[in-house]
């Protein structure tokens, strides 16, 4: 019997219905899949800023333990008008002024110095390793960073060779090596002495701040006002008022007639979140906001 196999090597070809469909289903999973993996990639990031925040938070812990206090966080001005900022006193603390740890004689300035004129002397010029207390945060989980590394003005707000902690989110461009790296990490230590979040009054719809500082947990005197290091030039928006500060660290969780802070009986860490700009809802902070 003779068998035909001219039928055999025909293949059928796709119609265009079905190739139309096939597209259609594929962009329909791609468009499906990048907001999910958007989502991912969104939560990878906060998760990391919150283990740098956790390492940071045990290294304070471990400074409280040697020297009995938190690192103090309120601006300080020195005799030469120069500003000493909470973000920088958080390197200094964590890893010192120079990365070599910190020295336990420090008096929180920026130009390094302990002492009275013409007694002073420059606490990190000679670093030995009997005079340091060490690092308590690892340099790599610090990210410590020179301002001047991240902003092109910074000697009109950072002046001295001083160390901010930059967060994990890479916003900014470091000017020294060209790769990305974070912004500040704000810090800010509570008063305990105080019993009040922030007092206000409203008018309306308005709401106004009345003596700022005066009885206030967290109010600190760079938040606000002219030539602070983080204005609107030095991406942080409206420099961050006050007020903006309070409603994004208020917590949630008590009733709304208690305008307390959380975290009001330690400190605050603050990162600009992924933006890169410090006082929007995307901030991160060591802590979690009810809603």
């Amino acid at each position: 019997m003779k068998v035909t196999l001219e039928n055999f090597g025909k293949r059928r070809a796709f119609t265009i219905v079905e190739l139309i469909t096939t597209i259609t289903v594929i962009a329909i999973l791609v468009g499906l899949l990048i907001p999910a993996l958007s989502v991912v990639r969104s939560t990878a990031a906060m998760v990391k800023q919150k283990s740098q925040f956790s390492t940071i938070e045990m290294g304070l812990e471990a400074f409280k333990a040697d020297f009995g206090v938190y690192p103090e966080s309120k601006t300080t001005t020195g005799t030469n008008g120069d500003k000493y900022y909470g973000a920088q006193k958080l390197a200094e603390a964590m890893v010192g002024m120079d990365g070599l740890g910190f020295h336990p004689d420090s008096q929180w300035r920026a130009d390094r110095k302990a002492g009275t004129p013409p007694n002073e002397i420059d606490l990190y010029e000679f670093p030995t390793k009997d005079e340091r207390q060490g690092r308590y945060i690892e340099i790599d989980t610090a990210k410590a960073t020179a301002p001047k590394d991240i902003y092109s003005n910074a000697a009109t707000f950072f002046p001295g060779e001083t160390l901010v902690l930059a967060d994990t989110f890479k916003k900014v461009t470091h000017l020294t090596s060209g790769k990305q790296t974070g912004m500040p990490i704000l810090y800010y230590r509570a008063d305990t002495t105080k019993a009040f979040h922030l007092q206000i009054y409203s008018i309306g719809a308005e709401s106004s701040l009345t003596n700022p500082g005066s009885n206030d947990i967290f109010f600190q005197s760079d938040l606000a006002g002219p030539g602070v290091p983080f204005a609107p030039s030095l991406r942080h928006p409206a420099g961050l008022d006050p007020f903006k500060f309070y409603n994004l660290i208020r917590n949630d969780d008590l009733p709304s007639t208690e305008f307390l802070p959380y975290r009001a009986d330690s400190f605050i860490l603050h990162s600009a979140g992924p933006d890169g700009l410090y006082g929007n809802n995307d901030d991160v902070f060591n802590f979690d906001r009810g809603h």
